[in-house]
């Protein structure tokens, strides 16, 4: 079981992060989720297994561009029962430097909401 690294992931997102809530997501390209919040700095997935801490990842989002690839950390991953009682984890990444296409991207992805 994972446990939280930087402290608990807050249940709700903060005011200031934007929701593009139900997008599909793919962290280290195999592992589908569900995207909870997403800012310039990082964002909140909820994927039904955990990836390892402390180690860099691929966040996948896709968006009306296209598929969206973003180097980033892991934070925490943090158990919560999903709708059908299953364990899913919230999980939260914050982004490596972004190119500036990437940057853009994700800029635009804040926009369409």
């Amino acid at each position: 079981m994972a446990t939280p690294l930087a402290g608990p992931v807050p249940a709700d997102p903060s005011p200031t992060a934007h929701l593009p809530r139900g997008r599909r997501v793919r962290v280290n390209v195999t592992c589908e989720g569900t995207l909870i919040a997403l800012t310039d700095s990082g964002a909140v997935v909820r994927l039904p297994r955990p990836p390892r801490p402390h180690t860099q990842t691929t966040l996948a989002i896709e968006g009306l561009e296209g598929t969206q690839y973003l180097p980033a950390h892991v934070v925490s991953a943090v158990p919560e029962a999903g709708a059908s009682q299953r364990i899913e984890y919230r999980v939260a990444l914050t982004f490596l430097t972004l190119s500036s296409d990437a940057a853009a991207a994700v800029a635009r992805l804040l926009l369409q909401n």
